[in-house]
């Protein structure tokens, strides 16, 4: 061998790569961590932006007063899994549409839904909005989905940064993240 590295197995080197494997575990947790709560920042700027017009039938965003966007708070911790969402019962119906707008049967919001509210603040009758709705529709508003699509991308570079750090804590020298 003309060119080589030696390492030798001291007690640094092994106290090093046993705890390799919790830091790897460790690492995707934080950058999985990291990467929802980009999502759901992304997500709560979505609604804040307000509606724009859809155009053909595409995301055209949602208007939201603030009680969606209010909505989502905090990611839902879990092992290797980690959950943005929110606890209003109408989220799903703003983000993929209902009824014909949205390529599915007719739809009719449920006595306790939030039409009553909103036709009031339009000035419009709740029975007409109701019937409306079934028959139309609404087109879906991806309020999430843009957020996933535009921030999953970060998650590599999260999980790689905590690494680095985790390991350079390890080791005991610095460790860089780079991008080949």
């Amino acid at each position: 061998m003309s060119h080589g590295v030696k390492i030798k197995n001291t007690e640094a080197v092994k106290r090093f790569f046993k705890q390799f494997n919790r830091n790897a575990m460790d690492s995707m947790n934080d950058g999985l961590y990291n990467t929802a709560d980009a999502i759901q920042t992304q997500t709560v700027d979505n609604l804040r932006k307000g509606y724009k017009e859809s155009t053909h039938g595409r995301d055209g965003g949602a208007y939201d007063r603030g009680l969606l966007a209010g909505s989502f708070r905090g990611v839902k911790r879990e092992v290797h899994k980690m959950t943005v969402g929110s606890s209003t019962p109408y989220a799903a119906h703003v983000e993929y549409g209902t009824g014909p707008a949205a390529g599915k049967k007719p739809y009719r919001p449920p006595p306790e839904s939030t039409v009553g509210s909103w036709s009031r603040r339009h000035s419009k009758e709740e029975g007409e909005v109701l019937q409306s709705i079934m028959r139309f529709g609404t087109q879906p508003r991806r309020f999430l989905g843009r957020a996933v699509h535009t921030k999953k991308v970060i998650l590599p570079k999260q999980i790689a940064k905590s690494l680095a750090k985790r390991l350079s804590d390890a080791a005991g020298k610095n460790i860089g993240v780079t991008r080949r």
